[in-house]
């Protein structure tokens, strides 16, 4: 059969499809007709097919328009410049505020205070001593400050985590309202506003930073979760304010060492400001170079708590207290620095209701009173 059908043997239809004129099934086709045979296109496609024999050319069948392909090759240098640009720009909101530009427009020493780690909603949380000092800051003229994070609980379990305990008094969204109600009452004395590892659970668990929303809408300068606070009298005397919510080198024997350290490897600073361990404490450090030096670490107004309690930490405050809605309640939240217009010279507080006593002090000292 297949000498009367020679398109049947694999060899001889290979060696057809080998010869130059030959293209197409019908190139094939017209061959074996030239030597004698009847054969129709289809007879060899499905020879073709038969034995494996890939069509040898579509070329013919149609042609495409070079103009109509998308180009090859991309201009690389310009990627890496778009990606520059959008990066910069992104970066304008992301990390604008690393250092914040205080200048002054009086020669009267003022005062800076601390505040941090206030746990708005939370059963164990002192709020009328809050909102105490939070009226003596808006009635203290001179006084000025930041806060340092961990406003509310936030314990809204992210990313899969087991759920901590607390005993929260408020949903979630009404503590930030209240957190944003009081950044309004304390907007016009503050420098900057902090993220700490609390609030930023939102972010990681929705991606969104909804303390940057509120303080966007604010008009306060957004240090995120560390800044500098650059402070310059018309005298030329100028102050390095180091702020972030936490740092690395946390000692539980010494809780200021971390403060320290961050000088030595973050950025040297005239007053170092870490919160989040809701232990109270400051001190002052001789630096090369520098002088005398301040390392701070603010109290919290949650001053009962649980987990606080639990690992023994009831007889420094911080697990229970003795002292809950008395005015001696949270007495150590917030610490104040004083800064003198005229030389180097710093005084810092343990205490708010201390430090707007030293800061009264201070402006009687300049005037010569």
């Amino acid at each position: 059969m297949t000498d009367k059908q020679p398109w049947l043997n694999a060899d001889d239809l290979i060696a057809v499809f080998m010869r130059p004129e030959v293209s197409t099934d019908e190139d094939a086709a017209e061959h074996y007709r030239q030597h004698g045979h009847q054969v129709s296109r289809r007879a060899i496609t499905d020879a073709r097919n038969a034995i494996g024999l890939p069509a040898k050319s579509k070329a013919k069948l149609f042609n495409i328009d070079s103009e109509s392909l998308p180009k090859q090759s991309k201009d690389k240098k310009e990627i890496w410049n778009l990606v520059a640009k959008l990066q910069m720009e992104l970066r304008k909101e992301v990390y604008a505020k690393r250092d914040i530009h205080i200048n002054l427009e009086t020669n009267d020493p003022v005062g800076m205070f601390f505040a941090g780690d206030l746990h708005i909603g939370d059963i164990g949380t002192d709020h009328q001593a809050l909102l105490r000092d939070v009226e003596r800051i808006q009635q203290t003229e001179g006084l000025y400050g930041t806060l340092g994070g961990d406003y509310i609980n936030n314990f809204i379990n992210p990313g899969g985590r087991r759920k901590i305990a607390n005993h929260e008094i408020l949903p979630v969204e009404f503590a930030w309202e209240l957190t944003a109600d009081l950044f309004d009452r304390l907007k016009d004395s503050l420098w900057a506003i902090l993220i700490g590892n609390h609030d930023n659970w939102t972010y990681d668990a929705a991606d969104i930073d909804k303390l940057g929303q509120i303080v966007r809408d604010l008009g306060v300068p957004y240090g995120f979760h560390g800044c500098n606070v650059h402070i310059t009298y018309p005298t030329g005397q100028s102050y390095k304010v180091r702020l972030r919510h936490k740092y690395r080198f946390e000692s539980s024997v010494n809780i200021l060492n971390a403060v320290k350290q961050m000088w030595r490897w973050d950025e040297q600073f005239d007053v170092g400001v870490l919160h989040h361990l809701h232990q109270p404490g400051v001190e002052a450090f001789l630096a090369p170079e520098r002088g005398q030096c301040w390392a701070i670490r603010p109290g919290s107004y949650k001053v009962e708590d649980d987990w606080g309690f639990e690992r023994g930490f009831h007889k420094t405050g911080v697990g229970m207290s003795t002292t809950f809605g008395t005015d001696k309640s949270c007495q150590y939240s917030i610490p104040v620095a004083i800064f003198w217009p005229n030389e180097r010279r710093i005084h810092v507080s343990t205490s708010i209701t201390e430090g707007i006593e030293y800061l009264d002090f201070a402006k009687d000292r300049v005037k010569g009173l």
